[in-house]
């Protein structure tokens, strides 16, 4: 079900006859969605049958049978999500400038959320309706045009984005609900998830240690109470009661420590025409989300799967004779923890491209319509603190919605240059 209204105040006699305000609406709308947007099979727990399980049989490999890694959910049904937009529509000076404003409250039932179950059930996943989720936000538009005349023709669009989301309750009353992969980014050397579906919290949270600096010299006695030495990365301790610390390092010691999710992204589109030259482009942006960097932990060879440390950084590791804050080496370094939390906001420059048409003179000599010659560039440059490649394309092995933000073998920015010639008879 849904209903809009909607109130053209510029129509109105008060205002039909103004010579400033060409347009002005309000718009007030209300629906409700149905999502059923879960894998094919999904619900089910099927044998798997694959040249992967082969077995001898006979002198000979045939191929094998395997129970589900999924526990089936007859109960499952679709999430619901109902929602309320407000919207302010306002035009000036013969539509000089256009601004848009739209307010948003959405509010999910019966999540769908693909859970993770402890080893020891056998099957480790199941989709189920996990709880309740509200997001709310807001959408602002800014078109602007700023020169007009026989030459020149200057205009703008500027939209900024902003939403925020929370997690307001959970099936059967649970605090949590453990989401995300460990398997695929093999964390450490136990199993815990970088993220959880947590009551409270915005989806796609970061979890781990508050990584506090490296021991250093002089600080021996106060390493050696958690079991540590100069060189060896400090872990807050705050798993005591009301925070206070109980003297060990343990899981209880994680906690919250980002958010993948932005506090607003934006996009700036230009446009600007001299005579047959023409100049387009595109810059956008994000503030505020945390990037969970696992690919430059990994490069530091750290993981249940260690490799050689090949990032530069671990040339600056820790040693008596020089007293930094990269732990001096791997082993009770973890791999979850605020050390590899970095700020995501960036500024690039998506597209820009100059072209020009030719005259009519030059199309009646060539015995041609049309004829543009054109050059353009992709991801000219971006303007980051992240040291990864691309705080724009972060990406994991799962890419679940509950895991925005987390770096894992993403692949490096790509840019590239067109050159082109577009002709019409």
């Amino acid at each position: 079900p849904s209903a809009s209204v909607a109130w053209r105040i510029s129509q109105e006699n008060f205002l039909k006859n103004s010579i400033t305000v060409d347009n002005l609406k309000l718009r007030l709308s209300y629906g409700q969605v149905g999502n059923q947007s879960i894998g094919v099979f999904g619900t089910r727990s099927r044998a798997e049958l694959g040249n992967s399980l082969n077995y001898p049989f006979n002198g000979t490999l045939s191929t094998g049978v395997a129970p589900s890694n999924r526990v089936a959910n007859p109960n499952l049904t679709w999430e619901t999500t109902e929602q309320i937009n407000a919207g302010l529509d306002l035009g000036i000076w013969n539509s000089a400038i256009n601004f848009s404003f739209d307010y948003y409250r959405k509010n999910t039932t019966d999540l769908l959320l693909d859970t993770q179950l402890p080893q020891f059930v056998g099957p480790t996943r199941q989709f189920v309706n996990a709880g309740e989720v509200l997001n709310e936000g807001f959408d602002i538009t800014l078109g602007t045009r700023i020169l007009q005349n026989d030459n020149w023709s200057i205009s703008s669009t500027l939209s900024l984005s902003r939403n925020r989301n929370e997690v307001l309750s959970l099936v059967d009353g649970l605090d949590f609900i453990e989401v995300g992969d460990n398997q695929a980014i093999r964390a450490s050397t136990f199993a815990v998830n970088p993220t959880r579906v947590e009551v409270g919290l915005p989806i796609s949270s970061f979890r781990g240690y508050i990584f506090d600096g490296v021991y250093q010299l002089g600080q021996e006695d106060e390493a050696a109470a958690f079991g540590r030495a100069p060189g060896d990365a400090i872990y807050r301790d705050i798993s005591g009661p009301e925070g206070v610390p109980d003297g060990i390092i343990s899981t209880d010691d994680i906690t919250t420590v980002g958010d993948g999710n932005a506090d607003f992204t934006w996009g700036w589109n230009w446009d600007l025409n001299y005579r047959n030259f023409n100049l387009n482009f595109v810059l956008t942006g994000s503030q505020g989300n945390d990037i969970y960097n696992f690919t430059r932990a990994r490069l530091l060879a750290l993981g249940a799967q260690q490799f050689h440390a090949v990032a530069g950084e671990y040339r600056d590791r820790w040693t008596p004779t020089n007293p930094s804050n990269i732990p001096a080496g791997r082993d009770g370094t973890e791999i979850l923890s605020s050390q590899f939390i970095e700020d995501g906001s960036f500024i690039s420059m998506k597209n820009i491209a100059l072209s020009y048409n030719f005259t009519n003179g030059i199309l009646d000599k060539l015995g041609l319509q049309n004829a543009r010659l054109y050059a353009s560039v992709t991801n000219l440059f971006i303007i980051t603190d992240y040291s990864g490649f691309d705080p724009e394309s972060t990406a994991t092995v799962t890419n679940r919605d509950a895991d925005i933000g987390i770096d894992y073998n993403s692949y490096p920015i790509n840019r590239s240059l067109t050159l082109g010639l577009n002709v019409s008879f």
